[in-house]
């Protein structure tokens, strides 16, 4: 009967050292990733309560204007 114990105590560390594995992985791969907009979000808070207007962020144009209305039948080719 002493070895269910244990059992459940090495269960326990894999488990443990699994979802540590696992979060240092993912913070790994997307730490990079969420510290720089959690960056990016701060030097824009700062500007703010400083007074200065936050640089705008830049996107990308298409190549049609998207409030260019189109009707249905123009979707297919007859």
């Amino acid at each position: 009967m002493a070895r269910k114990p244990a059992r459940g105590l090495v269960h326990t560390v894999v488990v443990v050292a699994c979802w540590v594995g696992a979060a240092s992985l993912a913070q790994g791969l997307l730490g990079s990733d969420l510290g720089r907009g959690a960056r990016e979000l701060e030097e824009r808070i700062e500007m703010r309560l400083r007074g200065q207007r936050a640089p705008a962020e830049a996107q990308p144009q298409d190549s049609s204007p998207r409030d260019e209305a189109f009707e249905p039948w123009e979707l297919v080719r007859v």
